[in-house]
């Protein structure tokens, strides 16, 4: 349902092609933001664009960028600004998983890719928007954690030390700028049911996955996206550097 909550905000999500990322544009725009959604494949954040604009047409734009590359994010805000006149929200979703590896077995270079991704990408996304964020003075940077960013997990070792490192420089950057009207906080969502999630897992073990959640079942993109608008919306304006673990209580259990 279109609501007001975020109206005549601008914001910008990477990872904006599918999931969690194709969900935030959705829900942002239908709480009266204007979006600008990056990904690398063009051809699916072109679909989201679709989407929103017949949620509510002129609402959205897009881009093909890599949040590793300074330039394609730069742009990414530049459209914005040029777009819709100003920046006041970045959800940073763009992410990387791994094969299930033991630490020790783990290839240098998929290390280095995605802590890349996940870590690299969020403060290029950061560095970039800043400046334009500190400009609105009501401002929300939100990053895409993960529930395994607060506790440890069998095989994930690259992943986790970088969600791990995505929660330190939330908290970190959150008290830099506490002061001049930007937010910074995190979303840690559990086991969501994502196109990730599906092409990584078998029904078999989907099926253990589930039974291991105290709530049952996996979330929703939309559910995650649902506390990403909060964390964009004046409603949260005294959460300054938390982490928002949305997960089924699978991290307490």
């Amino acid at each position: 349902m279109t609501s007001n909550l975020l109206k005549g905000r601008v914001a910008l999500v990477t990872g904006a092609g599918e999931g969690i990322g194709r969900a935030s544009v959705l829900a942002l725009v239908q709480q009266g933001a204007s979006v600008v959604g990056c990904d690398v494949d063009e051809d699916a954040v072109a679909e989201t664009n679709r989407m929103a604009n017949d949620l509510r047409p002129g609402s959205t734009r897009y881009l093909r960028g890599n949040v590793t590359n300074p330039r394609d994010v730069e742009a990414a805000v530049a459209l914005a600004v040029t777009e819709f006149g100003k920046l006041d929200i970045v959800h940073a979703n763009a992410g990387v998983s791994q094969p299930a590896s033991l630490a020790g077995d783990i290839p240098l270079d998929l290390w280095r890719r995605v802590l890349d991704v996940n870590l690299t990408g969020l403060f290029v996304t950061f560095q970039s928007a800043v400046p334009e964020l500190v400009k609105s003075g009501n401002a929300s940077f939100i990053a895409t954690a993960s529930g395994l960013g607060v506790v440890g997990a069998r095989g994930l070792a690259a992943y986790v030390a970088s969600k791990h490192a995505v929660l330190g420089f939330v908290k970190s950057a959150a008290l830099d700028y506490a002061r001049s009207g930007l937010r910074v906080n995190a979303v840690a969502p559990g086991m969501t049911d994502t196109p990730m999630l599906s092409s990584s897992t078998t029904p078999e073990i989907r099926s253990g996955m589930t039974a291991a959640i105290p709530a049952g079942r996996f979330g929703t993109p939309d559910e995650i996206a649902n506390v990403v608008v909060w964390l964009a919306s004046d409603l949260s304006s005294y959460v300054v550097g938390a982490t928002v673990v949305a997960d089924g209580g699978d991290s307490i259990s």
